[in-house]
């Protein structure tokens, strides 16, 4: 078996999209005022080179600038996923601060079985099988829900 996430294929599907592009920053809108996210680069022979942790975050909380270097900020980027458009004006402040002149938008991707199988059959070519046994979920977020107390 092979562990694959849901930020992986819509990178990849992102860099499918985008060939030019070298970076990719997926956000997957969380609800509750939060993404999920993990910045990416294309590394050798197409294949995904994670920048950052998948995480859940506050858009305001995520610092692109911890990722992405001089070269990565001159370069074309291609913003993936539904929390983009979601969130648009955190994102823009953001945006503003690292000057991104390259950004593609690619915000109505969503991740498909057809490329997470492509991915799965890179991984089994590389040999990089998880047993079944060993094979666990990774969840970002515990809390699933905000008690009426913490809602604004």
């Amino acid at each position: 078996m092979v562990g694959i996430s849901s930020l992986e294929v819509l990178a990849q599907q992102a860099f499918n999209e985008y060939s030019e592009a070298n970076y990719c920053l997926t956000g997957i809108d969380a609800r509750m005022n939060e993404v999920y996210f993990c910045a990416y680069e294309k590394g050798y022979d197409n294949c995904l080179k994670p920048l950052s942790q998948e995480m859940v975050s506050a858009p305001s909380n995520i610092n692109l600038s911890e990722w992405l270097s001089l070269e990565a900020v001159s370069s074309l980027i291609v913003k993936a996923g539904s929390g983009w458009p979601a969130y648009e004006t955190e994102w823009n402040e953001l945006d503003g601060h690292l000057e991104l002149n390259s950004l593609k938008s690619a915000s109505q991707l969503f991740p498909t079985s057809e490329t997470a199988l492509t991915l799965a059959a890179n991984l089994l070519k590389k040999g990089k099988l998880i047993l079944p046994e060993n094979l666990q979920p990774t969840y970002l977020r515990n809390q699933v829900a905000k008690k009426k107390s913490q809602q604004k």
